[in-house]
């Protein structure tokens, strides 16, 4: 893997941990009134399974 692709898998999944969070958090609290931290963890959980579940689809990408 060059740098420049470790670079730019690196900003799409921090990308995709913040659309997480965006995504999750408004959800979350509608339902159960957690704590922040956990809604972030959940966020940050979610974000990095779409991230490894996108690497795995195109491995040579």
């Amino acid at each position: 893997m060059t740098p420049f692709l470790a670079s730019v898998l690196c900003d799409t999944g921090l990308e995709l941990i913040e659309l997480g969070i965006k995504t999750l958090y408004p959800e979350l609290r509608k339902v159960v009134p957690l704590p922040e931290e956990e809604v972030l963890q959940e966020g940050l959980e979610r974000g990095k399974k779409i991230l490894e579940r996108t690497i795995r689809k195109n491995p040579k990408r």
